[in-house]
């Protein structure tokens, strides 16, 4: 597909994400995505409690996932097991905080806050640091996530003991996975 050419529905994203089999392209159809919000309805599941993670599709190759956020939620810190994660902001507004990626320290050193608006993107990986999302508004949010290579666990800081921990991670609901 040409690389100027907007992907504007989830089954468009999947085929591109299908054919390709070369991670570092990964980004630059990552940077085509404008889903409008109207598509994910099936994909969309929401809970009081926390944000949740909605598998669209996994791979070997690559993990696509639809996060839904009420007002207020948010990440942990946390890393990405050495994966790269590209991030599209369906609806709403969140706000990524990045933290150095030094493990053995007591106190988490803040380095950039980062507004994401509607239809803004963002990358991270364990290079650029830790770092968390939330949603700071009072209305709903949806982000997708696209994660070169599926990550099934990831150290977030616990900051009740003051330390990064393995966490597993799972999903809220799964949908054509494969």
């Amino acid at each position: 597909m040409g690389e100027s050419i907007k992907i504007t529905t989830v089954q468009q994203l999947l085929d591109e994400l299908d054919e390709i089999n070369e991670p570092k392209r990964y980004g630059t159809i990552a940077n085509r995505i404008h889903i409008e919000q109207g598509a994910f309805g099936l994909f969309e599941s929401w809970q009081e409690a926390t944000y949740t993670r909605n598998c669209i599709r996994r791979t070997t190759d690559y993990e696509l996932i639809l996060l839904c956020w009420e007002a207020g939620q948010e990440t942990p810190i946390h890393c990405h097991n050495e994966q790269e994660c590209w991030v599209y902001v369906v609806e709403g507004e969140l706000e990524e905080q990045r933290y150095d990626n030094e493990l053995n320290r007591v106190d988490v050193v803040g380095l950039e806050s980062i507004p994401l608006n509607q239809k803004e993107k963002s990358y991270m990986n364990d290079h650029l640091g830790y770092h968390t999302l939330a949603n700071q508004t009072d209305k709903r949010a949806m982000s997708l996530h696209l994660y070169a290579k599926p990550i099934e666990r990831c150290r977030t800081y616990d900051e009740n003991e003051g330390c990064f921990k393995w966490v597993e991670l799972k999903y809220h609901t799964e949908h054509l996975v494969h």
